[in-house]
């Protein structure tokens, strides 16, 4: 009760700054004058000039690189616009500093840099980690800190997930990261998930990230988190259960239709047995284990593939097998695979031409999602894409990053990325959260309500703001505002609309940080 209630007090306190006009929590100029969130959020038509454009498609976003290109002319400044595609995709918010990097590496370079995340030195990030203890922990530990009262660690698993994102220089690492986290999703409120979901996540999702398909999925099939989400730890020969046999070929390998009825019924025989150490007083309480006796040892038929009968543990493996490289299935599953990835690194609507291209890579390389990323990212397909709307943990990962911050207590993040519909490990249904425009263009006001606080320094995170201080005139700081937060590449419209925002008042500190917001609420920073 004593932890609950101190969660209740802590969102009472978030809760209010996300409220128009509370009379009681009205922001005050430096003058001492009352200023509604209101004012702040769509002061002198702000609202209709700069953020109506994020519900609809903005003008940039109907443009491919190839015309950012020909506009942009020979000799013309700022950065290429391939190159700064590449960084987008790549990162949560292309900030000044990456684009600096990609310039000077080039392109192929760069993304090579990227893909070998593993010798980029990313010492500073694991500083940021070492106050995480638990990050290394099994799941009997995690329950046995919980048993003492320990329940702050359950939390490390997602702030984690957030520093990395926000402050790794292993960028793309961590944006597959999240690619793979949505394609094996697990729910962190269900059953034991609390204990189960950081070690699927270290070993599952975070280990094979840039690796090979394949052996992805193959831990996954081994992880208790997902074996006990899907509900297949009790299933048995005498009654199998069929639902992560149907999510494995649905969500994960094949595809709906490319599968029957009996092939799920078939697929969860071979499952049968798959489940964890039951027995609390263990030390490996919560690891994957194989109990014969409740596996049907009988022959199957999965896929027009034969089993032998008493294969025992390496049933479900020969099903996987079959999934993912077999002649006849692993094309769709490539095809399956290759459509999402192109969606989360090309753009929506990927071609058809780019998703067989995926594919072909998948077969030919067995899995390998690095090559398949390269394809994603090649030079000729990413000229032809579109910009994309920020989901919602991307927007706020990209304010984190394009000026220094500190993240002081998560849980203004938490509530934030929750009010937003967008905290990492809250999505129940085992789909993952949609990489759809039709599906997060409709919840803005949250993300423009986020923009009017987020550099107001009355609410963590802190940012230090030094570069937009001191005497300057109007001017020089919508440059500062342009250069740090759209890499030089702020429209003239939102240059003007907010200078003349900005006005006479530019010496106030207020006014210059209520132009930071509404810079971050405007569609072209919303979208990337």
């Amino acid at each position: 009760m004593g932890m609950q209630a101190t969660v209740q007090r802590k969102i009472s306190q978030l809760v209010r700054p996300f409220l128009l006009d509370d009379p009681d929590d009205n922001a005050k100029n430096e003058h001492g004058e009352n200023l509604s969130r209101r004012d702040m959020l769509f002061g002198k038509g702000l609202g209709a000039a700069l953020l109506g454009g994020a519900m609809s498609i903005p003008a940039f976003a109907e443009k491919t690189v190839e015309e950012e290109i020909a506009e942009q002319g020979k000799g013309a400044k700022g950065y290429d616009p391939l190159l700064r595609r590449l960084v987008e995709r790549c990162t949560y918010g292309a900030s000044k500093e990456d684009l600096d990097l990609a310039t000077e590496m080039g392109y192929d370079a760069y993304l090579d840099y990227q893909l070998d995340h593993t010798n980029i030195d990313d010492s500073d990030l694991q500083d940021r980690l070492s106050e995480f203890v638990s990050l290394n922990w099994s799941a009997k530990q995690l329950a046995d800190a919980a048993n003492e009262g320990n329940y702050e660690v359950f939390y490390e698993i997602v702030d984690s997930t957030i520093v990395r994102s926000a402050y790794s220089k292993r960028q793309l690492y961590e944006r597959m990261s999240e690619f793979w986290r949505d394609h094996f999703n697990i729910f962190i409120e269900k059953d034991y998930m609390y204990y189960m979901l950081p070690t699927d996540t270290r070993d599952v999702v975070r280990k094979h990230a840039l690796g090979s398909f394949p052996d992805m999925a193959s831990a996954s099939m081994h992880s208790p988190a997902m074996l006990i989400y899907l509900d297949n730890d009790p299933s048995s020969k005498e009654a199998p259960n069929q639902n992560y046999a149907r999510e494995l070929m649905e969500l994960h390998t094949l595809g709906v239709g490319n599968y029957t009825q009996k092939d799920v019924e078939e697929v969860a025989r071979c499952l049968t047995g798959y489940s964890f150490v039951w027995e609390y007083e263990r030390p490996n309480w919560g690891k994957f284990k194989f109990y014969n006796w409740a596996h049907d040892k009988k022959k199957k038929k999965v896929l027009g593939y034969e089993i032998p009968k008493k294969g025992g543990v390496k049933d479900a493996q020969i099903v996987l097998d079959i999934l993912t490289n077999s002649p006849e299935y692993a094309p769709i599953t490539g095809r399956f695979i290759g459509r999402k990835l192109a969606n989360w690194l090309w753009g929506y609507n990927p071609p058809e031409a780019l998703v067989n291209s995926i594919a072909d890579t998948y077969v030919s390389s067995g899995g390998n999602i690095k090559k398949m990323i390269k394809v994603a990212l090649s030079p000729e397909w990413l000229v032809q894409s579109l910009p994309k709307m920020k989901r919602p943990y991307h927007l706020v990962m990209s304010t984190l990053r394009m000026v220094p911050s500190e993240i002081i207590d998560f849980w203004a993040i938490r509530y934030t990325l929750s009010l937003m519909g967008h905290e990492p490990y809250q999505w129940s249904p085992p789909n993952g959260y949609a990489d759809t425009l039709d599906y997060w263009a409709g919840g803005l006001l949250p993300r423009w309500r986020y923009g009017s606080y987020i550099y107001s320094q009355n609410y963590n995170p802190v940012f230090d703001l030094s570069a937009f201080e001191g005497e300057m005139d109007t001017d020089t700081f919508i440059k500062r505002v342009s250069n740090t937060f759209f890499g030089g590449k702020m429209t003239q419209s939102d240059k003007t609309i907010l200078g003349n925002y900005a006005g006479d008042d530019i010496a106030s500190v207020w006014r210059r940080r209520e132009v930071l917001g509404l810079a971050v609420s405007s569609s072209n920073f919303q979208w990337y």
